[in-house]
């Protein structure tokens, strides 16, 4: 798999080791530094803001199921890959509206 250009993260990611082990591997962390930490360690804020894209997706994504079914890890890559094109479905279609039911 190749390395991801940019982790974007919540501030429970904000540690010295954990953002020079990003950069070791080649990644630009986008991390906004806690509010404990004494110097704030600049982020990406409008880079960062995008990352309800990625929160929203993996919502959906558990809306069709939080657990996979199948044991083999190969199906388990199929069941996920139909989920998604599930939602690329959904996608093509239009937002649709989900009611949360408890």
């Amino acid at each position: 798999m190749a390395p991801a250009g940019t982790l974007l993260v919540d501030h429970g990611y904000d540690a010295n080791w954990f953002r020079d082990a990003l950069t070791e591997r080649g990644t630009t962390p986008c991390i906004p530094s806690r509010k404990a930490r004494k110097v704030a360690i600049p982020h990406d804020a409008t880079l960062y803001k995008q990352r309800h894209r990625i929160e929203t997706a993996m919502s959906r994504l558990k809306r069709l199921g939080e657990r996979l079914s199948a044991r083999d890890p190969a199906r388990q890559v199929a069941e996920v890959q139909i989920r998604c094109a599930i939602l690329n479905t959904f996608n093509a279609l239009g937002m649709p509206n989900t009611i949360a039911r408890a």
